[in-house]
């Protein structure tokens, strides 16, 4: 079994004093073949991660991209990073760590676009 690996990019996301808009996130698909992508999230930052949510396996588009938008983000501050996992249940390294507040990271990391 091939190491899974992981780039999340996030591409929008928007907050207010008391609730969260819909987060899109935008991540190079993984090439080991996955059985689909988690999203994890915390309100402390490094974790642990004991919020997850399973977004399933989303289609690629033509540039190898995979989309996902969380429609009711939790209403608190956030720390997100992504993995993939297999048919046996093995999952990648978490991605890059962003928080709710972050505007610039490097090319290809999780970031905050607005």
């Amino acid at each position: 079994m091939k190491k899974l690996i992981l780039t999340v990019a996030l591409l929008t996301m928007a907050t207010t004093a008391c609730a969260m808009e819909p987060m899109e996130f935008e991540w190079e698909c993984n090439t080991d073949n996955p059985a689909g992508y988690k999203i994890h999230w915390s309100s402390t930052m490094g974790g642990p991660y004991s919020d997850v949510l399973d977004v399933g396996l989303p289609t690629p588009d033509a540039d190898n991209k995979c989309y996902y938008t969380l429609a009711a983000p939790p209403a608190r501050l956030n720390y997100y990073v992504a993995t993939a996992y297999d048919v046996d249940g093995f999952n990648s390294d978490y991605s890059n760590e962003v928080d709710a507040r972050s505007k610039h990271v490097a090319p290809g990391q999780l970031k905050r676009v607005n």
